[in-house]
């Protein structure tokens, strides 16, 4: 996954225990309201009904973000409960990490939990409806709740066995609090009354919470979700499990980006609601004279140590000029956005994935045009692997040794980092910290905040050969086993000849006695044509390690 180095978290507390007794406290004050709404007021009823989904909310934002245990499938356990009646947890959940992991937040083909509408979005007209604070709070929840309907289907054709997993058990969650409802006397219509009310608070607060910070506070979220009684409107647009996103970035000339100060936020409430301000709407990318998006985006994100650059520019210039002499106008500089950015462009022309992310996003729509072949220990043509590392002074003989340790991984959805990882150890660790960057995993593993990491055998060497004091610390425990190599794809929707064009120009490169030294810098021996059909063998591994 991409080389960026955010900071490594320090391992938290293992339970923190204010953020529990608040769930204790949500959860019962809900009971016993619904259970005693007999002898209480009407209007009392619904507001205090209201109040408490709405905290809800907040308690399910601080489990997405890793409250109040280390463990994930522990936190998903306390903030699943449906009580808002209509959003599954796991589909906030990926669509809130999406939000955090954009570079562009609030842009609305970059963060799926933006307000703001693309030029082309169909749905300007449901923007408009929410534009006043009346719409906001009137339409606002119904709104959510139509989106909602209007997605799922595509997920469904796309990836019926995640769309399984998320409302298999969100259903029967329903179906227990429907007859809890009903037999306290309660009654669903009460409960739907005060989850619009909720969300439609939710709405009106509206404005998008501060990114994830890289290191958790140590006081764990109580404090904030006990002060925060109206949170994040939770959205519904899907991003993919569990790290993947609606990643389209902004046009490169375009003006400013919307930020979170242009949300609602700012606006009193009276102008709110006598007042209907514009629609905003997002920059699109550029288009050529015939209407259709340019193919105009090239990367060679994965393996780009800054030491390589030069090599993968000369690289590329080649490959550029077998595409031009095709009759195809290829850009003339890489782009070095992050990659998922680069991936989920609609002008991507070439690119490297992961082969995780390939099989496991269900909204990721690339062509696979060719495999490498690495000039690397143990990668066998058009195969690759990880290289496990713990400390150079660490006791462990073999991997079974590091059970109930720490784990680093680069990112949840990486095929070397975690994927391998688990596959190779099993998941027994005491905690698993994520770093972003392989680069950062080897500086934790080295500066004793993890014991043990993955990383990716080519991204390895070139860290050995270009930065060998960075891996002195460090020592190969033992290999991971190989799978096929990080593919070069374009998008889906590229042509059939410029596909063939690519993989010609690619072979060409893979050939030319002139690119002999970028090769070299970058370790690599070969290129060949290929399709997607051999990365079934990641998907597969991704469902025994639950990466999928």
């Amino acid at each position: 996954m991409p080389e960026v180095s955010p900071s490594v978290a320090p391992r938290p507390a293992a339970i923190e225990w204010p953020t529990v007794s608040l769930s204790i406290v949500i959860y019962g004050a809900w009971i016993v309201l619904t259970a005693a709404h007999a002898a209480l007021p009407t209007p009392f009823v619904i507001v205090a009904g209201a109040w408490l989904v709405a905290w809800h909310g907040s308690l399910q934002h601080e489990t997405i973000h890793g409250h109040p245990t280390r463990w994930r499938g522990i936190n998903a356990l306390i903030g699943a409960v449906p009580l808002s009646l209509w959003l599954p947890y796991a589909i906030y959940r990926d669509s809130h990490e999406a939000h955090h992991r954009s570079d562009h937040i609030t842009h609305p083909d970059h963060d799926p939990e933006s307000r703001y509408v693309g030029a082309g979005d169909g749905w300007r007209w449901a923007a408009r409806l929410q534009a006043t604070l009346i719409g906001r709070l009137v339409f606002g929840p119904p709104l959510c709740v139509l989106s909602l309907i209007r997605d799922e289907p595509q997920r469904v054709r796309t990836a019926p066995g995640a769309v399984l997993r998320d409302w298999a058990p969100h259903l029967l969650a329903i179906a227990g609090i429907v007859a809890w409802l009903e037999a306290t006397g309660f009654g669903t219509a009460a409960a739907r009354l005060a989850g619009h009310v909720a969300v439609a608070a939710a709405l009106v607060r509206g404005a998008p919470c501060r990114p994830a910070r890289s290191r958790p506070r140590r006081d764990g979220g109580a404090r904030r979700a006990a002060r925060v009684a109206l949170p994040q409107q939770p959205s519904s647009r899907r991003a993919s499990r569990p790290a993947g996103a609606r990643l389209v970035p902004p046009a490169r000339a375009s003006p400013r980006a919307p930020s979170a100060a242009d949300e609602t936020g700012g606006a009193p409430a009276s102008q709110l609601w006598r007042d209907r301000p514009p629609v905003r709407v997002s920059p699109a990318r550029p288009v050529d004279a015939s209407g259709a998006r340019r193919m105009s985006v090239a990367s060679f994100g994965m393996y780009d140590h800054p030491a390589q650059r030069w090599a993968n520019e000369m690289l590329w210039a080649a490959i550029a000029r077998h595409l031009r002499a095709a009759g195809i106008d290829a850009p003339d500089t890489l782009d070095r956005r992050p990659v998922e950015a680069v991936w989920r462009d609609p002008g991507l022309l070439f690119a490297q994935a992961c082969g995780l992310p390939l099989v496991a996003d269900p909204e990721l729509d690339l062509a696979v045009v060719a495999v490498p072949s690495y000039a690397v220990a143990g990668c066998a043509p058009g195969r690759h692997l990880s290289r496990i590392v713990v400390r150079a002074d660490d006791p462990a003989t073999t991997p079974g040794d590091l059970s109930g340790r720490v784990a680093a991984i680069n990112a949840p959805l990486s095929n070397t980092g975690a994927n391998l990882l688990f596959a190779t150890l099993g998941n027994a660790f005491a905690a698993t910290i994520i770093t972003g960057s392989h680069r950062a995993s080897i500086e934790a593993v080295a500066d004793g905040a993890a014991d043990v990491a993955a990383i990716d055998a080519v991204t390895f060497a070139a860290i050995a050969r270009y930065e060998p004091a960075a891996v002195r610390g460090i020592r190969i425990l033992a290999d991971t086993r190989s799978v096929p190599a990080l593919p070069f794809v374009t998008a889906g929707r590229t042509p059939p000849a410029t596909r063939a064009a690519l993989r010609e120009a690619l072979t060409a490169a893979a050939h030319d006695p002139a690119l002999a030294q970028a090769r070299d810098a970058l370790f690599l021996a070969a290129i060949v044509p290929a399709s997607g059909r051999r990365y079934g063998e990641v998907a597969r591994l991704a469902r025994e390690t639950a990466l999928a």
